[in-house]
């Protein structure tokens, strides 16, 4: 069930039409440094999670996360990063996370990763996500707390009209958490990533369990 064009104008076609026009550069940035070093630390925080079976990505974009873990579907409202995940081998389909194109209880896990920040309703898309979760699935969200440097470096960026993060919306650990619980997940820990600044990322981390300080943080609810 693909988004329809009245769909798409009424989630906010300029933001969408941003992450159009990015999808190359996007790309671009993660296959050079420091952004490769970046995404491999993130790549590490992720698979510390141990998400197994099928699994599916909420705001997928050009598919360089789902590509690292072997993700199989990914789904996103903009047309142009769908494109290019699919030339990494995803089978990536247009919606919208708060009305996903797939039938109940389907999927073992679910990952949103940076994509909380552009939902207009975040409870909604977790409720959707638990919907399309088979019994005691996994969603794993992975975010920028707003109070570390990464976020705080984030901000500054919307503030000052940046193509994409002038649409977002930025949280913090503890309203991560309590979204997951009003949408009907259980807590089931965390693995963060990105102590070193935003400018001086010089080497791979290890994933670490103590959220705070990092610029990376997934957190992994399970469903109840």
């Amino acid at each position: 069930m693909a988004i329809s064009k009245k769909q798409v104008r009424k989630r906010g076609a300029k933001g969408i039409k941003a992450f159009n026009e990015s999808a190359e550069a996007y790309d671009k940035w993660y296959c050079e440094e420091p952004g490769l070093t970046i995404c491999e630390c993130e790549t590490k925080a992720l698979k510390d999670l141990e998400l197994t079976g099928l699994g599916v990505e909420v705001g997928v974009g050009t598919g360089v996360f789902a590509s690292r873990l072997n993700t199989a579907i990914g789904v996103d409202p903009a047309l142009e990063p769908i494109k290019s995940a699919k030339k990494k081998g995803i089978t990536a389909v247009r919606g919208a996370a708060e009305s996903l194109p797939f039938k109940n209880d389907c999927f073992d896990y679910v990952t949103s990763i940076m994509a909380v920040f552009f939902l207009k309703d975040p409870v909604s898309s977790f409720m959707e996500a638990r919907r399309i979760l088979k019994s005691k699935g996994d969603l794993i969200v992975c975010f920028t707390p707003k109070s570390s440097h990464w976020g705080i470096s984030y901000q500054k960026k919307k503030g000052e009209g940046h193509r994409l993060y002038k649409y977002a919306t930025f949280y913090d650990k503890s309203e991560i958490e309590t979204m997951l619980q009003r949408a009907g997940f259980k807590i089931e820990g965390c693995s963060a990533t990105l102590l070193q600044p935003p400018d001086a990322v010089t080497c791979v981390e290890e994933p670490c369990r103590e959220p705070t300080g990092h610029g990376f943080v997934c957190v992994k609810g399970k469903k109840i």
